[in-house]
C-alpha cells in the first residue's frame, strides 16, 4: 500500500473540500454563530400539542407581522414533537414581544383573572397561599350556608372537609351567646371578619402548614411527573383527593398555560464579541502550543506537519457546519479543541514510529524518509482506525441517545474525528515529506 505515493491527489482533494466550506461560509456571509458569540436569546418551549407545519407557519408570520427574526428549530420531527426552539438576536423589548407572541398564539386554557398558571408553578410557597385561601374561603361560605348550628356534631360534619378537629372548633367557637369573660365566639351569629381572623389564624398553623406542603409537593411531583405540562386542571383531581367544591373553587384559582418555557438564555452583544474572541484565542493558542511541543520532541517539520493536519480538521469541520448552516457556538468550540487534541494524538503515533524506525535504521530509514513515512503509517494504520471506530461508536450513541442538546456537539465530533483520522494519515506525514524534502534541496544548493 503507497499512501505516500497518493499524497497530491489526497492533498488536492483536501484543498477542494475546503475550498467548497469558505465558499459556503462566504456564500453565508460567515459563520451561523450562536447566541453565545453573537448575543441574543435563545428560548425553548414545550407545549400540550404536537408542533405541526401550519403551527410553525402561524408562529413566523406573528414574528413577521412584529420584524422579529426569529429563527424555529424543532426538537424531533415534524407532527411527533413537543419542544421548540426559538433563536433571536433579542433586546429586551423584543423578548417582550416574543412572550407576547408565545400568549396569542398559545392561547391560555381554563383561564381566569389573575389566576396561577399552575404548569409556571415550581414554588410551594405560592401554592400553600392558594390554597389556603381556597380553604378559608369555602370554610366561611359553609358556615355562612348552613348556620344556626343546633349542635357541635352539626357543625363539625359540615366542616370536616377542611381537616378541622373538634378541639381546634370548640377552642374557637360556641353555639350560643358568650358570657362576659368567655374569648370565644358564637359562630351562628359571628360576623366575616371575625370568621376570616379565627379560621386565618388556624389555616397558618403548623398543623396546617404541613397539610399544605404535603398537597403543594405532591402537585409539583405530578406535574414534574407529566413532563411539567398538564393538559387539564382536571389532571390534579385524583393527586389532591379534594372534596368536589373544594377543588372546584382550586380550579377557579389556576389558569393552565398552554406553553412552558424550558429554558431561556440571553446573552449580551458585547459578551458574545468576548466570547468569540476567547474561543478564537483558545484555538490559537492551543495550536501555537503544539506546535512548539512536538517542534521540541522531533523536529520543526514535523510540528509544521501536525499543525497543518490540525488546521486542516479545523477548517473542514467549520466548512461541512456552514454547508448543513448549523449553529457554531460554544459547545462546537468545545468539539473542535477535543477534535485537535484528538487528531494530534494519532499523528505523534505515526511520528513516534517514524522516529524509532530512523533511531534503528539510521541514515538509511532517513535517506528513504518517503519509503520510512509510508511504513509507519502502515504498521499503525490498524490501531488508528480501531481507535477512532470505537471512540465514534460512543460519540454515535451521544448523537443519537443523547437528545438534541447534545447533538450538535456530537456531530463535531463525529466529522473531526473521522477528519482527523484521515488528515493524520494522509496529511500530516505527507507535509513533513514534502518539507524535508525542500529542505535537502536547499542543503544541496
Amino acid at each position: 500500500m503507497n499512501i505516500m505515493g497518493k499524497r497530491k491527489i489526497m492533498i488536492t482533494f483536501s484543498i477542494i473540500i475546503i475550498l467548497i466550506g469558505l465558499f459556503s461560509i462566504i456564500f453565508h456571509k460567515g459563520v451561523r454563530y450562536g447566541i453565545d458569540f453573537a448575543g441574543g436569546s435563545n428560548l425553548i418551549i414545550k407545549i400540550n400539542q404536537p408542533v405541526t407545519i401550519e403551527l410553525l407557519e402561524k408562529l413566523r408570520a406573528e414574528f413577521a407581522k412584529e420584524n422579529i427574526n426569529a429563527n424555529l428549530q424543532v426538537f424531533g420531527d415534524v407532527g411527533n414533537t413537543d419542544k421548540l426552539k426559538i433563536s433571536t438576536l433579542a433586546t429586551t423589548l423584543t423578548s417582550n414581544k416574543i412572550y407576547e407572541i408565545l400568549d396569542k398564539v398559545f392561547a391560555k386554557n381554563n383561564a381566569t383573572a389573575g389566576g396561577l398558571d399552575i404548569n409556571a408553578l415550581r414554588s410551594k410557597s405560592q401554592i400553600i397561599d392558594v390554597l389556603k385561601k381556597v380553604f378559608l374561603t369555602n370554610t366561611i361560605k359553609t358556615i355562612s350556608e348552613n348556620r344556626p348550628f343546633a349542635n357541635t356534631e352539626q357543625l363539625l360534619e359540615k366542616l370536616k372537609i377542611y381537616n378541622l378537629s373538634n378541639e381546634e372548633i370548640s377552642a374557637n367557637f360556641i353555639l350560643v351567646e358568650p358570657a362576659i369573660n368567655e374569648p370565644r365566639k358564637n359562630i351562628n351569629n359571628a360576623s366575616v371578619e371575625i370568621l376570616e381572623k379565627v379560621f386565618l389564624d388556624l389555616y397558618s398553623s403548623g398543623k396546617f402548614n404541613n397539610y399544605f406542603s404535603e398537597i403543594a409537593d405532591n402537585i409539583i411531583k405530578y406535574i414534574d411527573a407529566q413532563g411539567g405540562l398538564l393538559r387539564s386542571i382536571e389532571e390534579l383531581k385524583p393527586v389532591l383527593k379534594l372534596e368536589e367544591k373544594l377543588f372546584e373553587t382550586l380550579k377557579s384559582n389556576f389558569t393552565i398555560g398552554s406553553y412552558i418555557i424550558e429554558t431561556n438564555n440571553m446573552v449580551g452583544p458585547s459578551i458574545g464579541a468576548d466570547y468569540r474572541r476567547a474561543g478564537l484565542l483558545a484555538i490559537i493558542f492551543s495550536v501555537i502550543g503544539m506546535l512548539i511541543y512536538i517542534a521540541w520532541r522531533f523536529e520543526i517539520e514535523y510540528g509544521v506537519g501536525a499543525v497543518t493536519a490540525l488546521i486542516h480538521d479545523v477548517l473542514i469541520t467549520i466548512g461541512i457546519f456552514s454547508l448543513l448552516d448549523k449553529e457554531f457556538n460554544t459547545q462546537i468550540l468545545a468539539a473542535l479543541l477535543t477534535i485537535i487534541g484528538y487528531s494530534l494524538n494519532d499523528t505523534i503515533i505515526v511520528f513516534d514510529r517514524v522516529r524509532e524506525k530512523i533511531k534503528m535504521l539510521g541514515s538509511v530509514a532517513y535517506k528513504n524518509l518517503e519509503n520510512t513515512l509510508n511504513s509507519s503509517i502502515i504498521e499503525t494504520l490498524t490501531r488508528t482506525i480501531m481507535t477512532s471506530f470505537t471512540t465514534l461508536l460512543a460519540v454515535a450513541a451521544l448523537y443519537i441517545f443523547g437528545g438534541e442538546v447534545y447533538k450538535s456537539f456530537a456531530l463535531a465530533l463525529i466529522i473531526g474525528i473521522v477528519v482527523g483520522t484521515y488528515s493524520s494519515i494522509f496529511i500530516a506525514s505527507p507535509v513533513v515529506f514534502i518539507l524535508k524534502e525542500q529542505k535537502l534541496k536547499k542543503q544541496k544548493k
